[in-house]
């Protein structure tokens, strides 16, 4: 899965809730076309265009995953949590991609959450990447459980 044994992070892996709900990938391992492959790729993971980073999400999402990712929201109201990177230019897609889910459901985005390290697996395979996990930081709003009112 993307590595050996010895590159796989030491970070402790605490076990999600039996009721945690499943992970919906919008651009799997094997897909016809990799997320590096579009042209606005670079300029905004590298160069922080946020432009670029809206126009991606916008080109990559697929309206058979969201409807997906509406069953696992169910009736819930969760905040969307938009992860600020580490990384050197401020990684402008995890946003881009919050704002759209958070506008596609009618939910809030939360982007006070912050990437703590830099695990360097771009280009990685989404399964090396559960993996290998990022540790965060920050304080994420307290919210109360909202009745849906999608």
């Amino acid at each position: 899965m993307g590595g050996t044994g010895a590159q796989l992070s030491s970070i402790p892996r605490v076990p999600f809730p039996k009721d945690f709900p499943d992970v919906v990938i919008q651009n799997p391992y094997g897909s016809k076309t990799q997320l590096f492959d579009y042209p606005e790729y670079q300029a905004a993971k590298f160069g922080g265009d946020t432009d670029a980073a809206t126009r991606l999400v916008d080109t990559v999402v697929s309206e058979s995953k969201m409807e997906e990712l509406g069953k696992v929201i169910g009736d819930s109201n969760p905040a969307v949590v938009a992860v600020r990177s580490a990384e050197p230019g401020r990684n402008p897609l995890p946003k881009a991609y919050a704002d759209l889910v958070g506008e596609w459901f009618g939910l809030p985005v939360d982007d006070e959450i912050a990437q703590m390290n830099r695990p360097g697996r771009t280009a990685s395979r989404a399964e090396y990447r559960m993996l290998n996990r990022t540790t965060f930081g920050g304080s994420s709003y307290a919210r109360p459980e909202l009745p849906a009112g999608r």
